[in-house]
C-alpha cells in the first residue's frame, strides 16, 4: 500500500495553526478501523472516506461523498492514507 501523495497531513495544519485547528487525538485516531468513516484533504477539498483496511499508520479506504474540486477522485474510488492525513472521524 502506497500512500497518495496529493494528500494534504492534518498534522501539518495542527503545527500551521494550532490556535484555529485540532486535529483528532492520538488515542482516537489509534483506535479507527476497517468500517470507520474519517475525513481527509486534498488540494482544499476535505472529504469523507470509509476505512476498508489498515496495516499499522497506513489505510486504505473508499471515497464516500462526492468531491467538488479534486478531479483524481470520485465516489466510490479507492484510496490510500496515512494516519497523518485523518482530520476527523465520524
Amino acid at each position: 500500500m502506497q500512500r497518495e501523495p496529493k494528500l494534504t497531513p492534518a498534522d501539518q495544519l495542527a503545527k500551521m495553526y494550532p490556535k484555529t485547528f485540532r486535529r483528532p487525538a492520538k488515542e482516537s485516531l489509534r483506535s479507527v478501523q476497517s468500517g470507520g468513516m474519517v475525513k481527509i484533504c486534498m488540494s482544499g477539498e476535505r472529504f469523507w472516506v470509509r476505512v476498508t483496511e489498515r496495516r499499522g499508520s497506513l489505510f486504505r479506504g473508499i471515497v464516500d461523498n462526492d468531491l467538488a474540486v479534486i478531479k483524481e477522485y470520485k465516489l466510490g474510488d479507492v484510496i490510500v492514507f496515512d494516519i497523518n492525513d485523518i482530520y476527523s472521524i465520524y
